[in-house]
């Protein structure tokens, strides 16, 4: 009988240790910054008409194809939701900051950059 008390006071006593509360102070993000995003560059505004899906490297800059150079119109900024465009080759010239649902990815027109974009990077 003493032993099976103290097997049940010995349970209960792990119990409440392991439904304690979350430890207190800063959470560590383990969540991995992506390598690559995928950019989506649109001939239309409002993400219209014809596209092209671009994978992205973060911290490289990607130029266009001679096909998509100072075409686009609006640009889908990807996953990791911010992408710089650039007027120039190798990331030179004007660039601008585009971020998720903000001002001028839905219309390049609007900071300058319609049919401008010729290379981009993540910010």
């Amino acid at each position: 009988m003493k032993l099976f008390s103290f097997w049940c006071i010995a349970t209960m006593s792990m119990s409440l240790l392991s439904t304690s509360a979350e430890p207190t102070g800063h959470s560590i993000n383990t969540r991995a910054q992506p390598t690559t995003d995928l950019i989506i560059l649109y001939k239309g505004e409002d993400f219209r008409g014809d596209f092209l899906r671009l994978p992205v490297p973060h911290g490289n800059c990607v130029n266009l194809e001679p096909q998509w150079n100072d075409i686009a119109v609006s640009v889908n900024p990807g996953d990791f939701g911010c992408v710089i465009v650039f007027e120039d080759r190798q990331c030179k010239g004007t660039g601008v900051r585009l971020q998720k649902f903000t001002y001028g990815t839905m219309n390049l027109e609007n900071v300058g950059l319609k049919n401008a974009v010729t290379s981009l990077q993540l910010c």
